[in-house]
This record gives structure tokens, C-alpha cells and sequence, in this order.
């Protein structure tokens, strides 16, 4: 027995190096990044939707079709709006030409006017004095009255005021209105622009054009239902907007630096694209389908942009496999 127990000994010691070395190299290992990680395509969307809310009148796209920049997508129902527009329009109107009107004075034909009745009034200021001088000499031989001297005094000066008051008032309707009236006919003017251009702002929201080019991923109404102000409408896929997202712990997040290049496999393609976005928190579990490392480990969000040439083939949904450019 005592044979066979120091026999075993130098067995045993050689058996927990081997088993210590083993350890040891597959910590090291451990350590090391992976040549390749699995993550998987992803998109960015443009969500289309008008800021007023309206009945769909038309949609001008179907899903899976490509759009350009500024094609129309949809189409609100606007006669709502397009009254308003034409009341904004005819308020404004009546606002500048009201202010036009006080800045002008009187037109020429009403200077014209007033100048007849001027001299229609001297014309009777004349027969007053020649009244008023017949009277004077016929009251020294008391054939007129005092009464009617008087009478004659005062239709004589009725008569010159009256002529005074006419030449005044056309004089004063030929000038501009005061300047306060004039000031406040402006801001009504003004205002009433404002009107206008909110009321038309409305009416051109309600048809949406593409903000970008793409390709329309889905639609979410059908022409006739309600659409809600801002409810999305049209949804679009522009190329530049596909990405590739995949999770690494730590020790691998230094071979993905914001802006490093990497490589993206997926669905028999394969691309290079650039590190855009890299999470500046950590996470515990990442879901497993993306990585088959330990999920107790924290793990980091690596985003990987391309341009728009180099994502046509990449589809959202997709697994993919990601490895640092030049592995």
C-alpha cells in the first residue's frame, strides 16, 4: 500500500500541471477577440406623416416601390384648408388696399367736386356783399331796416366763413391720413399676411412629399380612413440608413473604435463599412441569437454604418457576421 502511494504521487503532481497549463491557456484564449461576431442588419426609417390631421385623400406610393426626393407620397383631403386659404387671402386684400386708401387721400375726382362747391359758395359770398354794401347805403336814408343790415352783415360773413371752411377741407382730404391711422392700418396689413401664410402652410401639409430617396418600406393607411396630425403615413428605407449592430464585451471593444472600418457578411454578401456609433453604457445580456458568448458578461452596442452603394443587398433582419478590416 505505502509502494503504491508513493508510486501515485509524482502521477498526481504531473496530472494538476497539465490540468493548471489547460486552465491557463484557455484564459489566455478567452482573452483573446473573436475573428468574427455575429450581429445582425438593421434599419433606420423615415416615417412620413403631415402635421394636420385630414382624411387620406390619395396614396400616391405602394410598399417595396423606390421614390425619389420630393415625389409626392400622399394627399390629405384640403377643402377645409383651402377655404381658409381664400378667406386669408381676401382679408388681406381688403388690408392693404385700406391702407393704400390712407396713404393716398381723396381721389381727383372728389378734389374736383369740392372745388365746384367752392366756387359755387364764392359765387354766393359775392351776391352777400353786394347785398350787404346796397343795404349800407340805403340804411344812411332809413329806407332799410337796422334788422335788415343786420341780416345782410350776417349772411355776407356766413357766407366768407363758409368759403374758408371748403378751400380748408379740400386743402386736408388731399393729404395722406394721420400718421397713427396710418400705422395702425399697417399692422392690420400685416397681420393680416401672417394670416395668409399660416393658412397656407396648412394647406401644403397636407400633401407630404419623400424627404429622402429610398424605398417605401410600409404604409399605414389606405385612402378614406382618418389620419391623425402626425401619424405616419408612409414609411421609407433610404440606403444610407441600413447598419449592421452586434454586441462585444470589453476586452474586444478596443478592435471597434468609433470610425475603424469593418466587415460585414450577410445573406452571401459581403462589405466594408465604418464604425458610427458605439454605446457608452453597458449591458449584461445581450440577446443570445446575436451572440453565443456568456451573457452574464458586459457587453457593449456597436453600430456599423455604409455607404449607400455598398448596403443594396444587406436586408434589415438579417444575422450577420462582423470582424475588424484587415482579419
Amino acid at each position: 500500500m505505502r509502494a503504491g502511494r508513493r508510486a501515485s504521487f509524482p502521477h498526481l503532481l504531473a496530472s494538476g500541471l497539465l490540468l493548471m497549463g489547460a486552465l491557463l491557456a484557455g484564459a489566455g484564449c478567452g482573452r483573446r477577440p473573436p475573428a468574427s461576431i455575429e450581429g445582425y442588419i438593421a434599419a433606420r426609417y423615415v416615417h412620413v406623416a403631415a402635421p394636420v390631421s385630414g382624411r387620406l385623400a390619395s396614396l400616391a406610393v405602394s410598399r417595396g416601390a423606390p421614390v425619389e426626393e420630393g415625389r409626392a407620397l400622399f394627399a390629405l383631403a384640403s377643402l377645409p384648408e383651402a377655404d381658409a386659404v381664400a378667406e386669408a387671402s381676401a382679408q388681406s386684400d381688403a388690408a392693404a388696399a385700406a391702407l393704400a386708401d390712407l396713404q393716398t387721400g381723396a381721389r381727383p375726382g372728389e378734389i374736383e367736386s369740392l372745388g365746384h362747391v367752392s366756387k359755387a359758395l364764392q359765387a354766393a359770398r359775392t351776391y352777400a356783399t353786394l347785398e350787404l354794401q346796397r343795404s349800407q347805403r340805403l340804411y344812411q336814408t332809413k329806407v332799410v331796416s337796422e334788422e335788415d343790415l343786420n341780416r345782410n352783415q350776417s349772411a355776407e360773413l356766413f357766407f366768407q366763413e363758409l368759403v374758408k371752411a371748403v378751400d380748408s377741407y379740400t386743402a386736408l382730404v388731399g393729404l395722406p391720413a394721420r400718421d397713427a391711422k396710418i400705422a395702425q392700418a399697417a399692422a392690420q396689413a400685416r397681420a393680416a399676411g401672417f394670416a395668409l401664410k399660416q393658412a397656407t402652410w396648412q394647406l401644403e401639409q397636407k400633401c407630404q412629399p419623400a424627404p429622402a430617396a429610398g424605398v417605401v418600406f410600409d404604409t399605414f393607411y389606405l385612402p378614406g380612413e382618418w389620419v391623425p396630425a402626425g401619424a405616419p403615413v408612409v414609411s421609407i428605407l433610404p440606403p444610407g440608413e441600413i447598419v449592421a449592430r452586434f454586441y462585444v464585451d470589453e476586452e474586444a471593444l478596443a478592435a471597434f473604435p468609433p470610425g475603424a472600418d469593418a466587415t460585414v457578411q450577410s445573406g452571401g454578401k459581403s462589405a466594408r463599412g465604418t464604425v458610427r456609433y458605439v454605446s457608452p453604457e453597458a449591458a449584461y445580456s445581450p440577446p443570445m441569437i446575436y451572440s453565443r458568448e456568456n451573457p452574464s458578461r458586459l457587453v457593449f452596442l456597436v453600430e456599423i454604418g455604409f455607404a449607400a452603394e455598398d448596403a443594396k443587398g444587406f436586408h434589415p433582419g438579417q444575422p450577420a457576421q462582423v470582424a475588424p478590416a484587415g482579419r
